[in-house]
């Protein structure tokens, strides 16, 4: 199949199933001249040869938002279903990190598997939104924020960049259990803490 020669069975027929489907759902779906197109760009780029399999995926777009659509996913609800959080933790630990933080795939930061996202940039605090990310909302970090706007602080929910991570002046990953631990890297790379911040966070934290 590589250098060109390959074919996809069915192609024309899985197409029209996917526009229905898109079409159901309220999706834009490229023409299927598009969709033809990326098909040969991957036979044409195929190394192996024999059978494979060929996943097509559409997507809604914008990542960071995706459960805003999805209500049924029983996203930011507090259940006990925690087998994609312990199994991410577990891997952290494998490749000798601590902890996680999760990141969308437009490269939004969004929490940990048992934790909320803080982050000081700019004179203020920031976390993660709730909502469309399906992020469950920290008590812990609502509590932070609330004592840091009563001593003078801007406070906000936004999507935070993980770029932005590596130029904050403090990151913090919080629980009620733990309260506010600071991160001092991330994938490797060294990230600034500030003492003074974070002295005042554990305060504002109750810790």
């Amino acid at each position: 199949m590589p250098g060109g020669t390959g074919r996809v069975v069915d192609l024309d027929e899985h197409l029209a199933r996917l526009a229905s489907s898109a079409e159901a759902l309220a999706i834009a779906n490229p023409s299927r001249g598009e969709w033809r197109g990326l098909v040969a760009e991957a036979l044409a780029s195929w190394p192996t040869p024999g059978e494979a399999v060929l996943k097509l995926v559409l997507t809604r777009g914008h990542p960071s938002d995706a459960l805003a659509d999805a209500p049924w996913l029983l996203g930011g609800t507090k259940t006990l279903s925690y087998v994609v959080n312990v199994a991410a933790a577990r891997e952290a630990r494998r490749r000798g990190a601590d902890d996680v933080i999760f990141t969308t795939t437009d490269d939004f930061a969004l929490d940990g598997p048992t934790s909320g996202l803080l982050v000081a940039r700019d004179g203020a605090f920031l976390s993660t939104p709730t909502g469309g990310t399906g992020i469950l909302e920290s008590i812990t970090v609502a509590t932070i924020l609330e004592a840091a706007r009563a001593d003078g602080f801007a406070t906000r929910y936004e999507l935070i960049p993980v770029d932005d991570l590596y130029r904050a002046d403090g990151v913090w990953l919080v629980s009620s259990g733990r309260g506010p631990v600071l991160v001092t890297s991330l994938d490797g790379r060294s990230i600034h803490s500030d003492e003074g911040l974070a002295a005042r966070i554990l305060r504002y934290a109750l810790f």
